[in-house]
């Protein structure tokens, strides 16, 4: 994922293991143009570039971080209303790039991240009701949402009855068919 990024936005995102790109590894602002770059409960680390490994903002750019992960500050300057953010390079305890189940490979944050539960729900805009994977995948999962594109949650279980079931009450064994959103 690489994004130059013109006059402004906002990105909740999980951008990692991005290399050599022409502006910065994940993340880039190179208009000299008055602007802003800002994230929000996102991971934007891991990335490779000589200039600005995980975002580059040129003079004249307000860089903004709140409640985010961000590998290395090269590149660029943490405005004074960036806050709640985790420190840079620290350890994120993220799995691997792998099939999580959606469209896309993702990493999921593992057991003792600090990114769970480390993000701001304030901050999770109201149509975004699923995280990276999809419909099987809520956004907030618990108390509070996690920083970066995927919220660490069980693996749901849909039970169907058997169509040869009789009612579960009143039978015995009882049997069902198990289907699983995400490989096991």
């Amino acid at each position: 994922s690489y994004f130059n990024i013109g006059a402004a936005v906002t990105v909740d995102l999980n951008i990692q293991g991005v290399a050599q790109n022409t502006g910065g590894g994940g993340l880039s602002r190179t208009s000299t143009t008055a602007g802003t770059i800002l994230v929000q409960n996102s991971v934007v680390s891991g990335n490779t570039n000589a200039n600005g490994p995980d975002i580059l903002a040129v003079t004249g750019t307000t860089t903004t971080a709140n409640f985010s992960a961000i590998g290395n500050n090269t590149g660029f300057t943490l405005s004074g209303a960036s806050g709640n953010n985790r420190p840079f390079a620290e350890n994120l305890k993220l799995g691997a790039l792998a099939d999580n189940g959606g469209t896309t490979k993702s990493m999921i944050p593992l057991a003792g991240s600090p990114l769970l539960g480390a993000g701001s729900n304030a901050l999770v805009l109201a149509a975004l009701t699923t995280d990276q994977r999809g419909s099987d995948f809520v956004r907030i999962f618990g108390t509070n949402v996690d920083i970066g594109s995927v919220e660490a949650q069980p693996i749901k279980v849909t039970i169907n009855q058997a169509t040869t079931q009789g009612d579960p009450t009143n039978v015995s064994p009882i049997v069902y068919k198990v289907q699983f959103a995400s490989p096991v």
